[in-house]
């Protein structure tokens, strides 16, 4: 008789009730508990969330309440947002479909333009020389506006199409050549300039060109196509510019005796040079973002 008492001793098992483990909590988790009537020796193992054990004659877990349960419900996946049309899922973009910089650099270059041909009809005509001045100066305040847009836009953009430095750089390279034809257009008022002088004549020609081919290459500047031709025509008339300021200087100190007339023309020169350079400038930048974009 003992040794089948024996028997089931090993054969038993124990669970713990939730009933038992609701009341057991505030008891003592370290206690043991009365031991198995057909061995005294045995005791039952204490369970470690508190509790009474009962006989079981197949092993089974520890059933835990509802409460206790609630997080341990695996959470289910976050919905997948889908397409109104395929049904496929929709995919996020934080790049904008149409930035605002590329349309504003189209109309910096077509605000250049306007300021360089307006420049070209000074040095041509001399007549209601304020007007035309005062033409300019209303472009040249154009650019500016156009400038502070692109700077507050780009203070304001998370992420931008181009790198910052090169949005800024172009946005000031464009403001620099309107501000130049400006200085020349403010520069033969103050000298009261009235001769029409073919040197002066050719270095606007080249800035107009210049200034043309800026347009297009902004243009083109979204897509990041077809832009190599046009920078090599504005570095190709650059050239042509830096002969044209040669040649008119070198025929102004040979053919004036006047030193302030000298002074006058070399200045306007001068300033004519710079605005075809600045343009060169632009192309420049637009060539280093090429090829961060090849």
């Amino acid at each position: 008789m003992a040794a089948r008492s024996s028997s089931r001793s090993t054969d038993d098992s124990f669970t713990c009730s939730p009933a038992a483990t609701a009341s057991g909590r505030s008891a003592n988790a370290g206690a043991s508990v009365t031991s198995r009537a057909s061995s005294p020796s045995s005791t039952i193992p204490s369970h470690p969330l508190g509790g009474t054990w009962v006989r079981n004659r197949q092993p089974t877990m520890c059933i835990r309440s509802s409460s206790e349960m609630v997080g341990l419900r695996a959470e289910k996946p976050p919905p997948v947002m889908r397409c109104a049309t395929d049904g496929g899922p929709m995919r996020l973009s934080l790049m904008p479909r149409k930035s605002i910089f590329f349309a504003k650099f189209s109309e910096h270059a077509s605000n250049s333009l306007k300021a360089a041909r307006a420049l070209d009809g000074l040095l041509r005509d001399f007549t209601d020389v304020e007007r035309q001045v005062r033409d300019i100066r209303a472009l040249e305040h154009d650019g500016d506006e156009l400038t502070h847009e692109i700077i507050e836009n780009l203070n304001a953009a998370f992420v931008t199409p181009l790198d910052r430095e090169d949005i800024l750089g172009l946005a000031s390279r464009l403001d620099d050549v309107v501000d130049l034809a400006h200085d020349a257009a403010e520069l033969v008022l103050l000298y009261d300039l009235r001769e029409v002088r073919p040197q002066a004549v050719r270095q606007v020609e080249i800035l107009v060109s210049a200034a043309d081919g800026i347009v297009e290459m902004m243009n083109g500047l979204e897509r990041f196509q077809g832009l190599e031709p046009h920078w090599i025509k504005l570095h190709t008339l650059e050239k042509e510019g830096d002969q044209a300021f040669r040649d008119a200087v070198g025929e102004l100190f040979a053919s004036e005796t006047d030193p302030a007339e000298i002074i006058k023309w070399k200045d306007l020169y001068e300033l004519l040079e710079s605005a075809i350079d600045r343009c060169e400038d632009v192309a420049n930048i637009v060539e280093t973002i090429a090829i961060k974009h090849a």
